[in-house]
């Protein structure tokens, strides 16, 4: 059984509505200047869009939609209120409260760049304010060393057994290299499940190069590296072995390919990899989780290196790292506090020592 619709789709919208977002989001050349939604990428105006057709749905549920008015003249106080108080009563959670609200505004923001309404605003702080993950992140978190390693294992009883490969035990080879791939090199999502031969996965003599053009990333920079060389023999053998047997004669470029020989989906990708985690590690990590295990264990085991993750993950700033997978908790903060201040009164007890033994005998 579905889910019940609770969005208006693009082309459901008032005309008025549909025209300033076909603006907003229209790229422009050269010589025309785009809207200002014109260089999200596609996933984000779906999101948006999708968000802003809830509202337009819920208006259309509580006294509908006076499509003489712009959108924004639509919009008052009381309005936003009760659309936050049917959106509670659903039990939608505080951050996914906050994702609605936010995506409604940019909306909002992008048809109509010129329209002031500061009322939002300050909702919006409220939200981001209350916005608290239902379930913590911090027992979740696991070392990448330990995800890789459990993958590797992993995939080494499923091909050198001396059973004849099965569609099962491929499909599952392949889930354990995309976890100890993600794991190495914690790419989006969405690149992730779109990497393809030859042009994001690169053979060269040694290895592998992962490679993503600016065109293809969130922030629009290139990004270039050198697969991890523990890597290299399963990536191999999935290639020359798995990925053929899971093709079945069919043709695809993607990395990834499903059992029906066709690449794979985002959506696949999250659900298998939370499936093989809890296999593998007992409970489920999906691809945004992998990342926080990344940023937490470079903030616990290599704090200097801090900024070398917010590179990792591709993020222009580390203050976006710090914010969103710094998962290192109190504990761990105040254990290596703990152990710095032992080093420090153990170094001052030696200095101390030293001082007296070189000092003269005092009468």
């Amino acid at each position: 059984m579905g889910y019940a619709r609770v969005s208006l789709h693009i082309e459901e919208w008032p005309a008025m509505d549909q025209r300033l977002w076909r603006e907003a989001t229209r790229l422009g050349d050269f010589l025309e200047i785009g809207g200002s939604a014109g260089r999200w990428s596609a996933k984000t105006q779906n999101q948006v869009a999708k968000d802003y057709g809830r509202f337009l749905w819920w208006m259309n549920d509580n006294g509908g939609i006076d499509e003489a008015l712009t959108p924004t003249q639509r919009l008052n106080k009381p309005l936003l209120a009760g659309y936050l108080a049917d959106l509670q009563a659903t039990d939608m959670g505080s951050v996914s409260l906050h994702s609605r609200f936010r995506n409604l505004h940019a909306a909002l923001r992008v048809m109509e760049p010129h329209a002031e309404i500061p009322f939002f605003k300050g909702l919006l702080a409220k939200l981001k304010a209350q916005a608290v993950p239902r379930r913590s992140k911090h027992h979740r978190i696991v070392e990448p060393a330990t995800l890789i390693d459990r993958s590797f294992e992993f995939y080494d009883s499923l091909v050198h057994s001396v059973r004849p490969m099965t569609v099962r035990r491929a499909h599952q080879a392949r889930d354990a290299l995309m976890l100890a791939l993600l794991a190495s090199h914690p790419i989006r999502l969405a690149n992730f499940s779109a990497l393809s031969l030859g042009h994001n996965l690169i053979p060269t003599e040694t290895g592998y190069t992962l490679h993503l053009g600016e065109d293809e990333t969130k922030e629009h920079r290139p990004y270039t590296t050198t697969v991890d060389d523990n890597l290299v023999p399963y990536l191999d053998h999935y290639i020359d072995v798995v990925r053929p047997f899971l093709l079945k004669e069919k043709s695809t470029d993607q990395l990834w390919v499903s059992i029906r020989g066709t690449g794979v989906s985002d959506s696949t990708v999250h659900y298998q990899l939370n499936k093989i985690t809890k296999k593998l590690i007992g409970h489920s990590i999906n691809p945004h989780l992998i990342r926080d295990c990344v940023m937490t264990s470079l903030a616990n085991n290599r704090p200097e290196q801090v900024l070398a993750g917010a590179r990792l993950l591709g993020h222009n700033s580390l203050k976006t790292s710090e914010k969103h997978y710094n998962q290192a908790n109190g504990l761990v903060a105040h254990r290596q506090y703990v152990s710095a201040l032992q080093a420090l009164r153990e170094r001052h007890r030696n200095a101390q020592a030293d001082e007296n033994a070189s000092s003269p005998n005092r009468s």
